[in-house]
């Protein structure tokens, strides 16, 4: 599915990392123009 916002992509990164005890995580998008964006993500900054 297609991502339109920041709030979106947070609930979609929420839901990815739940239950896991990773400190940190890398996730691959793709954009509409295939290209792929890497995001590393720190889970103690999603507690708030």
């Amino acid at each position: 599915g297609y991502i339109d916002s920041e709030a979106a992509l947070i609930r979609v990164i929420r839901k990815m990392v739940e239950g896991r005890s990773a400190v940190a995580m890398y996730f691959d998008f793709f954009d509409v123009h295939g290209k792929t964006l890497t995001f590393k993500i720190h889970l103690r900054n999603l507690e708030n």
